[in-house]
């Protein structure tokens, strides 16, 4: 363990984090509300777990649940917000647990921990992708990073695609999953703020560009997502919303074309299912301030509530279509985890 971890570990077992939260009184119980997406598998990982950092283990997973049931009450979302506008209150320190995208993962991975431990979660999908009618760009940017000969490929080619000071940010190629690890997060983080036009197109010029290796690799790199027949096995305590038909940027369509998407989305998984929660995550959920307008659209259109990306207080006051979430480290130290979530949930006091 490193000496910050020691540290953070002392802090949490002297009782210093339940102490705060004692102090804070019950006036202070907060909802504190967990983002997770995919989920690496123990053994057999595929490529592309190596390119997305910190997602967690089967391993991980259990030990953030055993902590979740051992000091906090956990509760589906949509209860919680239910409780917050009936009583303006909680009656306990409450986690909800919160799935995005649909990754087939979520199926052979998370339900089977959250029933073990009887711990509800929302998930949102993701439903054209599910429906095999689009494909999430960042999927193909991981295909391009695995598939693809990036050694031969000069620095001022990339750069009649790419902005010149973020093909500066890139380091020099070298064989191995760390570069190719650094190389996608440098370009993911720029293409997700961009128009999902233009994403497209920028993928597409680094596929004209970007030679095929002489060595044939496998296109299997990548997470599937769930089937619809995976979605109705899932069990009850899982709740099902939607997170728009195509994993669209609001941020660059107007509410009523955004409501669009959303609305599709909901009935797909309404159509499928017989059943489908009254939330909405919104894609990337950076724009706080964007998605503001989408609120009396969204409570016109019978949604109780909207997460965000973000970590950010849950007040009864809180906007409910603008509740924050939290991502909790990949690990599977308890002590760790809980000193997370009780700093979370004093943060969010005032």
């Amino acid at each position: 363990m490193s000496v910050r971890n020691l540290i953070k570990t002392s802090l949490n077992a002297s009782g210093l984090y339940s102490v705060r939260r004692w102090i804070a009184g019950p006036k202070s119980r907060r909802l504190i509300i967990l983002m997770y997406h995919d989920f690496t598998p123990e053994v057999d990982a595929l490529p592309i777990n190596r390119l997305m950092t910190g997602q967690p283990t089967a391993h991980d997973f259990e030990a953030h649940l055993q902590v979740i049931t051992n000091h906090w009450r956990p509760m589906l979302l949509a209860d919680a917000v239910a409780e917050l506008d009936a009583t303006g209150t909680l009656a306990e320190d409450t986690v909800a647990v919160t799935i995005d995208d649909g990754y087939s993962s979520v199926a052979t991975i998370a339900a089977p921990l959250l029933t073990k431990y009887n711990v509800p979660a929302t998930v949102f999908l993701i439903t054209d992708w599910i429906d095999g009618n689009c494909e999430l760009w960042w999927l193909d940017l991981a295909r391009l990073m695995m598939n693809r000969d990036w050694s031969t490929t000069r620095p001022a080619e990339l750069a009649r695609i790419l902005p010149v000071d973020l093909v500066d940010r890139i380091p020099p190629y070298r064989n191995g999953d760390r570069w190719q690890r650094v190389t996608f997060g440098i370009i993911d983080e720029f293409l997700r703020d961009l128009p999902d036009e233009t994403i497209a197109r920028i993928l597409n010029r680094l596929d004209n560009v970007l030679p095929q290796p002489e060595s044939a690799i496998s296109r299997d790199v990548c997470s599937e997502p769930l089937s619809w027949e995976q979605i109705r096995a899932l069990p009850d305590l899982i709740s099902l919303a939607p997170h728009t038909a195509c994993h669209s940027n609001l941020s660059w369509l107007p509410p009523e074309s955004g409501m669009e998407t959303i609305n599709a989305s909901r009935e797909r998984i309404r159509q499928q299912t017989g059943r489908v929660d009254p939330g909405f995550a919104y894609p990337y959920g950076n724009d706080v301030d964007g998605y503001r307008t989408y609120g009396s659209h969204l409570a016109k259109n019978d949604y109780q509530y909207a997460v965000v990306g973000r970590p950010g207080p849950s007040f009864p006051e809180t906007d409910r279509f603008l509740l924050g979430r939290t991502t909790l480290s990949a690990t599977t130290h308890h002590a760790l985890i809980e000193r997370e979530l009780s700093l979370n949930l004093l943060k969010s006091c005032r």
